[in-house]
């Protein structure tokens, strides 16, 4: 009512010649009645309208053979109108997480922005990302108590390799770290003692805390004392016994595997040395020193391998041995007495020095973006690669044989070598791929080290030797059309930091559902 008597009072002040070509009743009752009929008039027309769309719709949808018909107008529109509230709750449902997870990234930014404490940067695998927990927020590098600046650079079933490859590019020209924390002892071979050098030249006065785990599947057990191979896994052992494992979300401990456990001879459980990781490992902390360098690690009794893994059974996931909420707090609490130990003040963090990235990297990984910033011909089609989770895109190559095309350039002025980052499973599902570049043919054999049917890593592996600055195009061609999938792309990356040949891979949540 009271937009009726505003629109009246408003034609009212017009000149009647400006309203309605001079139409409007020239006293005040007749001119409101007026308005009412144009009002409902408006509404009638707005309805007709409305009624003429459904009746279109309805022609229309018969013609094609649709299920619309007048008679049943009704009872579809209600069916459509529940249909619209489901799919509304599940986009609720979904777009409440996405706000959730949008706010903790924005205060893990605030916290590094505004927060008290050193500036931490942490390089890791799957645990330091967070992997198996109902948030990554839950992973050890946000329960540090001596600081809130706090930057994590991991990646899921990482490798050092890709970090090292384009530590630039992760940390930024505009980032300074009082603190590093390296969680790679698992495959420390694959690149940490490039990626502990590259960090240690551009944070010269840096702390360096170098975290070492160990998993249940690193463990093996001997037939006899004689035997002078590893012999059985520990999960062979128990798929060999047929012992239950744990639900997905769920501990490794079962009382069955327990008492498995327990009654065995102890003399046959051991923990065999990677002499290639414990090598690297020795090598990492030796770049650093003794004075910037220390170490975190999990208890583990070498003599007594067998009681240990008793002890901490309910400390791994069931499904990838990844650890529980509290274990990860234990390594927070590790991590805040060596920050105790050796205090950082405010003084020395101002005055830090900063240093040189050498001669740079530039890298481009589009699986969480879908956003690749090359040209490339119609044969790579962008597409997620599981649809269970949020982002996995891959630049996927048609396996029919059609050869594809992208067209990059070299940024720098200098030599540079290409690596490219690909999705590797079993034989099976992604083909042996050709790939012509500056002349010189490479053949990638996307096989996975990692059990395929747990997860998909990355693999990074460089193409060619050092090419100058320009433009060039990168051509590719299957090698076999039987496989499941097409050969799939998910980075380019340009350095010369890193040692080759390049051994890596990691796993950016392509198959794991978190509970």
């Amino acid at each position: 009512r009271s937009r009726l008597t505003m629109m009246a009072t408003t034609a009212q002040g017009l000149p009647r010649t400006n309203t309605m070509a001079g139409l409007t009743p020239p006293d005040k009752k007749s001119r409101r009645k007026w308005i009412m009929s144009l009002v409902a008039l408006v509404v009638f027309m707005g309805t007709a309208m409305r009624n003429t769309n459904s009746v279109n719709y309805e022609t229309q949808d018969s013609q094609q053979g649709g299920v619309f018909r007048s008679s049943s107008r009704q009872q579809t529109m209600q069916q459509q109108q529940r249909m619209l509230e489901t799919e509304n709750l599940g986009f609720d449902s979904q777009q409440e997480n996405l706000e959730e997870q949008q706010r903790q990234e924005q205060e893990e930014q605030e916290r590094v922005l505004y927060g008290s404490g050193p500036r931490i940067g942490v390089f890791g695998e799957s645990d330091s990302w967070g992997a198996g927990l109902s948030s990554k927020f839950e992973a050890y590098p946000y329960h540090l108590a001596s600081s809130t600046k706090i930057t994590n650079y991991a990646f899921y079933n990482a490798g050092p390799n890709y970090a090292s490859v384009c530590t630039e590019t992760l940390v930024g020209d505009d980032t300074m770290l009082d603190v590093i924390v390296l969680e790679h002892y698992l495959r420390a071979a694959e690149g940490l003692v490039d990626l502990t050098r590259r960090l240690k030249a551009r944070y010269p006065q840096a702390t360096f805390i170098f975290v070492k785990l160990w998993k249940p599947w690193m463990i093996y057990r001997k037939s006899s004392l004689e035997q002078i191979e590893n012999g059985e896994r520990f999960d062979e052992w128990m798929t060999r016994l047929q012992l239950p494992k744990g639900q997905p979300g769920q501990t490794l401990y079962t009382p069955e595997l327990y008492d498995a456990l327990k009654n065995d001879d102890a003399s046959l459980w051991h923990m065999p040395v990677d002499y290639n990781a414990e090598a690297a490992f020795k090598q990492a902390m030796d770049v650093v020193g003794p004075e910037k360098g220390h170490l975190v690690t999990l208890h583990m009794d070498k003599d007594n391998v067998q009681q240990t893994l008793l002890d901490q059974l309910q400390d791994y996931d069931s499904l990838y041995g990844l650890l529980n909420p509290h274990v990860h707090n234990y390594i927070a609490h590790q991590i805040d007495e060596v920050l105790t130990k050796h205090p950082i003040t405010e003084d020395e963090s101002a005055n830090a020095p900063i240093g040189t990235w050498g001669n740079g990297d530039s890298c481009h990984l589009w699986f969480e973006t879908g956003s690749c910033p090359f040209t490339h011909s119609d044969a790579f089609q962008m597409a997620q690669h599981s649809q269970d989770m949020e982002g996995n895109y891959v630049l996927e190559l048609s396996n029919d044989g059609e050869e594809g095309v992208i067209e990059i350039d070299n940024p720098f002025e200098t030599e540079r070598r290409l690596f490219l980052s690909y999705i590797t499973s079993d034989g099976e599902s992604h083909p042996k791929t050709q790939v012509m570049f500056a002349g010189k043919e490479t053949i990638i054999d996307p096989q996975s080290a990692v059990d395929p049917k747990k997860v998909h890593p990355i693999k990074t592996t460089p193409v060619t030797n050092l090419v100058g600055p320009g433009s060039y195009k990168l051509k590719f061609r299957s090698l076999d059309t039987s496989t499941k999938y097409g050969f799939r792309l998910v980075g380019l990356s340009w350095t010369d930091e890193v040692s080759v040949p390049l051994l890596h891979e990691f796993s950016p949540l392509m198959e794991i559902k978190f509970r």
